[in-house]
């Protein structure tokens, strides 16, 4: 998987993957902290970093109506997986780093529809994104609703 977007479609105002990478950083404790986790532990923690940051992006970058409707449908599946407490405290996260996102990257004119972690050659861990461009976004959400 890789960012979608090519020479005829419309590039992205901001470097999202990088983005991204930058928030889950953030988000991960310091190397040291990593000495008593197990690798199961990591990806967990990883994995969890990743989501909310991407749920955050996408609920920056969408008008408030559309975002509504896409976090309803993130809780709904998330809650099938992991239920509501487990929600509870994303839903804070991702609301928080979305306000964050949404002063810093004001003009963002893309969502992400799917993403996967990739283990690179240099044993660091990588991101793959599918985007789309908001107005597309924006269609298909208010379409479900």
């Amino acid at each position: 998987m890789s960012d979608n977007t090519n020479k005829d479609e419309q590039q992205p105002n901001y470097d999202i993957p990088a983005i991204i990478s930058e928030y889950v950083s953030d988000l991960l404790p310091d190397d040291e902290e990593w000495d008593e986790t197990t690798e199961e532990e990591i990806e967990n923690e990883v994995a969890w970093a990743f989501f909310i940051c991407v749920t955050a992006w996408n609920h920056a970058a969408l008008p408030a109506d559309c975002a509504a409707i896409y976090l309803a449908q993130a809780e709904e599946a998330f809650c099938s997986e992991n239920g509501l407490d487990m929600w509870n405290e994303a839903k804070s996260d991702v609301l928080n780093m979305a306000a964050n996102m949404g002063e810093r990257y004001p003009t963002s004119d893309h969502i992400i529809i799917d993403h996967e972690l990739e283990s690179l050659d240099d044993g660091a861990i990588g991101l793959a994104i599918d985007i789309i461009p908001i107005d597309e976004a924006i269609v298909a959400l208010r379409e479900t609703n």
